[in-house]
Formats: structure tokens, C-alpha cells, sequence
């Protein structure tokens, strides 16, 4: 049972440790340990159902702008003499956002060569298109969206239909651009929270589990969104297979009691009971703990 662990002094003091739970306490206003820990546990599982919806974000914009310009303009796109930028002058400066494109495909060129010599013993390997692609991080995809690459004879707004080809949010390819880098700027600072295992409910002006998790649902729809502009193909797919909806479950605070111990449980003596329950979890999105007897039992969506 939880309330045999050990919780202090082994994981609340050393293992987890109490100044990285102090947050949870003073937020979500727990009285004892078992909600602590539940607190931080419920926290680990945002993450968990999290990180396939953004990484989906990723990846869905990373092929969407490939496919765009590649076509356009070869399979090494993204080489300083074919991507061009508006404020280009011979022996000029460099915008940061084209510095930091450039840099993120050297440094993701290198990356493939230096896996392929780990691997294979290869030093002379020349990395592909797929190759350097994949290997891309996230901010790429947060640069290539810049102003700098939008005007005359540029990247944007001439191919902006092509990499969002859904319903855009403006009439006009300049602001449905800026809104879309929002977005992935948004959901990129987002996501480097869950890869250092920040707690991801913690922002200003969150104070209480309810305004935690109306920040998660904002981030939430961010990312349905930006998958939406991308195409609502992309959007579909997640719904359609349980994704999303198993993230906004997870991220209510009936989910956050359920991992508290702290839940209503359901005593099932029937089989309108069961029944009861089955429409409950069903209808409402929601997971529900039941009992027969002495057996527990959790119904899921």
C-alpha cells in the first residue's frame, strides 16, 4: 500500500527531495505526505502523456516545411547560398534567427557524422538530407518561421500555404506566420521544461491546482493549434486515437486526487452498477476507481 513507503526521510528528503517538492506543497495545498508524492507523481504522468502530442508538434512542422521548400529548392535547403533573408548585405550582419539556423544544421550535420563513426567506424560518411534532417532540433523549426525569410522572391509568404495548409487564424501570410511562430516558440519553451523534469504547471499566476491546470489546457491547445494550421489531418489523428483525450483527462483535478489517493472509489454490487460507471469513465472522459469487495479496479476511457 502507499502508505507503507517510505516517503521521509528516503524519498521525500533524499531521493526526490523536499526543496523540489516545496512548490507542490504550497500550490495544491497537500496535508500530508501521500498527497505530496501524489502530487509529483500526477506530474510525472502531464509529462508522460505530453510528450507524444509534442513531439508530434515537432515532427509534424519539421516535414511540413521540408516538403515545402525542398522541392523548391533542392535537397540541402537550408545552405546559406540558397535560403536567402531580407536584410542580407555583402559583409553585413548576420540576424540571429539565420545564425541560428545555420548553426542548428551544422551542428545537426555533424551530429550524423559523428553517430555514423561511433556506429560503423566511418569517417568519410557524407550525411544525407534525411539524415541531417532528422537529427534537427526543435528551435530549427522556431527560426525557419522568421520575418527575415519572409518578402520578395523569399521563402515566405510564397510557400506559407504549403507548410499550413489548414485554416489559417489571418487573412494575411504575415500575421498567420508571426501567429504560427508564437506557437512553436510557445510549445518549444514548453517542452524543454518537460526534458529537464521542470514541474510543468509552474508558471507566474499559478497559485492553486485550478489555475495549474488551466495553464496545462492552454498548452494543450497550442499544440492542437499549430497542428491544425499544419493540416487538420494532423489534429485528427491524435483525437482520433485516444492522444489528446487521454492528456486533457490526465490534466484535471480529478486525475491529480486520483493520484493523491484521494479519489471517490465506486462500489460496484451489480451490474447496473458497473454499467453506471462504464457510462460515467465514457461520457465525461474521466477515469474511474471502483471496488467489488475486496478487489480494486480502474476503469479508463
Amino acid at each position: 500500500m502507499p502508505r507503507s513507503l517510505p516517503n521521509r526521510p528516503l524519498l521525500i528528503e533524499r531521493l526526490i527531495t523536499a526543496t523540489r517538492l516545496k512548490s507542490y506543497e504550497t500550490v495544491f495545498g497537500t496535508h500530508d505526505d501521500l498527497e505530496l508524492v501524489g502530487a509529483y507523481l500526477w506530474n510525472s504522468a502531464v509529462a508522460a502523456t505530453f510528450l507524444p502530442v509534442l513531439s508530434a508538434a515537432e515532427i509534424t512542422l519539421r516535414n511540413a516545411v521540408d516538403a515545402a521548400l525542398r522541392p523548391a529548392l533542392g535537397e540541402f535547403w537550408w545552405r546559406a547560398t540558397t535560403l536567402h533573408f531580407r536584410s542580407f548585405k555583402i559583409d553585413g550582419p548576420v540576424p540571429g534567427d539565420v545564425k541560428g539556423l545555420r548553426d542548428n544544421f551544422a551542428a545537426a550535420t555533424k551530429l550524423v557524422k559523428r553517430d555514423r563513426k561511433d556506429r560503423y567506424g566511418r569517417a568519410d560518411y557524407a550525411p544525407s538530407h534525411h539524415d541531417i534532417i532528422a537529427k534537427t532540433n526543435f528551435s530549427t523549426w522556431e527560426y525557419i518561421l522568421s520575418s527575415e525569410f519572409a518578402g520578395d522572391n523569399l521563402i515566405w509568404p510564397k510557400h506559407l500555404g504549403k507548410v499550413f495548409a489548414g485554416p489559417w487564424p489571418f487573412p494575411k501570410a504575415r500575421k498567420t506566420l508571426t501567429h504560427a511562430r508564437l506557437l512553436v516558440s510557445n510549445l518549444r519553451c514548453f517542452r524543454n521544461r518537460l526534458s529537464h523534469h521542470e514541474p510543468l504547471w509552474k508558471t507566474s499566476g499559478v497559485h492553486s491546482a485550478r489555475s495549474a491546470m488551466a495553464h496545462l489546457h492552454e498548452k494543450i491547445d497550442a499544440a492542437e493549434y499549430l497542428l491544425q494550421l499544419i493540416h487538420p489531418a494532423s489534429l485528427a489523428l491524435l483525437r482520433k486515437n485516444g492522444i489528446l483525450p487521454a492528456l486533457r483527462r490526465t490534466c484535471r483535478e480529478e486525475e491529480l486526487k486520483r493520484y493523491q489517493h484521494a479519489s471517490v472509489e465506486h462500489r460496484i454490487g451489480c451490474l447496473r452498477d458497473l454499467q453506471l460507471a462504464v457510462t460515467e469513465s465514457l461520457s465525461n472522459n474521466r477515469t474511474v476507481d471502483g471496488r467489488v469487495s475486496e478487489a480494486a479496479f480502474r476503469i479508463h476511457p
